[in-house]
């Protein structure tokens, strides 16, 4: 199956209602690709989005009066239009993705004792619940 085709499997899989599934695939079929690799570059172009979303998941992971500590890389392949990175946040490894042209992203972090998957979007969905002030559209679902 062609990168792209793989691509197209992880979109339905993050619009599904197992779509926690799609970070999975991502890190299984996708993340170490190295067509994707050859096509992407650092950017900071989602910094602020990936930040809402961090803080957002943090507050119900590592309930405390401050915000996470986050470190992060994302690259931009743009033939794909896809962002993928890795971090840490408080220690944990962090996996995340976000498709621009779908709004929506997802993201994992692997804690100790579970892995713990959300799905983000920049901008709220009618019926779902916003995470704080930033109107990030955020789902948690523990594992």
């Amino acid at each position: 199956m062609s990168l792209i085709e793989r691509i197209e499997e992880m979109r339905r899989a993050l619009c599904s209602p197992e779509w926690q599934h799609a970070m999975t695939y991502f890190a299984e079929h996708i993340g170490l690709d190295p067509e994707l690799h050859a096509t992407s570059e650092p950017t900071t172009e989602i910094d602020e989005l990936v930040l809402s979303a961090l803080q957002a998941i943090g507050r119900a992971l590592f309930p405390r009066e401050t915000g996470v500590e986050a470190s992060f890389v994302v690259n931009k392949s743009a033939p794909f239009k896809l962002y993928h990175g890795a971090g840490l946040v408080e220690s944990h490894l962090l996996m995340i993705f976000y498709l621009p042209d779908m709004e929506l992203g997802c993201l994992m972090i692997i804690l100790d004792d579970s892995t713990q998957f959300a799905r983000f979007r920049p901008n709220p969905v009618p019926g779902h619940k916003q995470s704080g002030t930033s109107g990030l559209d955020l789902i948690i679902n523990p594992n």
